[in-house]
């Protein structure tokens, strides 16, 4: 296995105010379906499976760097779709954000591709989640994205729901007050000239 050009021991890690190394994780669907999920092969056991992700750099917010190393480890160029949450690893000291990305397209040479050979799959939502059980951690933010992706999903599929007609509107009684108090001079008028008309009728 080739050596990554991205020296990871001489990366500059960043912390939160409460000591823990920050992270961000990409959980990564085919589309809004929200059925598949890309796993790519880990580095130090090739013939397993995992997520992607990594840790966030200075000036880089989590929701970058979940986008970054997409592309860096899976060769996904997609779109962040939701925040899933924050994860502790006390053993590691790490703290994980969790994104779900959408792929919009996957390109065929990417960084950790030509460096290590690393491979990538589409999975099942429930085998995905079952071969990343050697890692509790990740299989429990796997598990958190797709029951978010589940409601995600009924989201979209249902109409969006029309608000109710506006109880009343400035644009329009702009015009309907003007067109109302014009019927009162208009009616005084008429029943003044009929009333002179009968008062000649009566004095002739």
């Amino acid at each position: 296995m080739g050596k990554s050009n991205k020296d990871r021991t001489k990366q500059v890690r960043t912390f939160d105010p409460d000591g823990y190394r920050r992270r961000a994780d990409a959980i990564i669907f085919r589309d809004t379906a929200f059925r598949e999920v890309l796993l790519v092969s880990s580095r130090s056991e090739p013939d397993k499976w995992t997520v992607v992700g990594g840790g966030v750099e200075p000036n880089e917010s989590g929701m970058t760097t979940s986008a970054r190393e997409a592309r860096e480890e899976a060769g996904v160029v997609g779109t962040v779709d939701s925040f899933v949450g924050s994860f502790d690893d006390e053993s590691r000291k790490t703290r994980t954000e969790v994104y779900i990305l959408i792929a919009d397209r996957l390109v065929e040479t990417w960084e950790d591709k030509t460096d290590m050979d690393r491979q990538r799959r589409w999975f099942p939502v429930d085998e995905a989640i079952t071969i990343t059980s050697r890692r509790p951690l990740k299989q429990n933010y796997l598990i958190a994205a797709c029951n978010l992706a589940a409601h995600r999903r009924e989201q979209l599929a249902s109409p969006p729901t029309s608000p109710p007609p506006p109880t009343s509107s400035p644009h329009h009684s702009l015009f309907s007050l003007p067109r109302r108090s014009a019927i009162l001079p208009v009616a005084l008028t008429c029943i003044l000239v009929c009333c002179a008309s009968a008062y000649c009728v009566f004095m002739f």
